[in-house]
């Protein structure tokens, strides 16, 4: 399974039940350097149904940026979790943070500037239903 887009704004993904089904990556976000965030998942169950090898992402171009947000990962995923793909310039967040080299934890700060960004610039964003908290 392969979210992709070369739309290169934000992407909320609230709650979502991602399956992967074979070996891939969750994710290969193509976020231009000029947008602060990528693919957001908010709460969602990350699920890797098969035994092959599975990625949570990686960029489609330089800048790709994805961050996940209290979501859940069930099955195996590849410890490295992500992977570069020849790129040397990507950003890849978890809160909570699961150790990895290729990405960080996002700070309790970055997490309040992400919800007032996804407020301010998504019109289908909930609004107050969600704490940044």
């Amino acid at each position: 399974m392969l979210i992709s887009s070369l739309v290169v704004a934000s992407h909320f993904f609230d709650q979502c039940h991602i399956q992967a089904t074979a070996k891939g990556y969750i994710a290969a976000p193509s976020t231009y350097q000029e947008f602060p965030y990528g693919f957001v998942f908010y709460q969602s169950l990350i699920d890797n149904v098969s035994q092959d090898q599975v990625y949570l992402a990686r960029p489609w171009r330089e800048h790709g940026a994805c961050t996940f947000i209290d979501s859940t990962f069930k099955g195996k995923f590849e410890d490295m979790r992500y992977e570069a793909w020849d790129k040397s310039v990507f950003r890849f967040k978890e809160s909570p943070y699961v150790s990895a080299p290729l990405s960080e934890a996002l700070s309790q700060e970055e997490r309040e500037q992400l919800f007032c960004y996804l407020k301010l610039n998504m019109p289908s964003f909930p609004g107050n239903d969600y704490n940044p908290k």
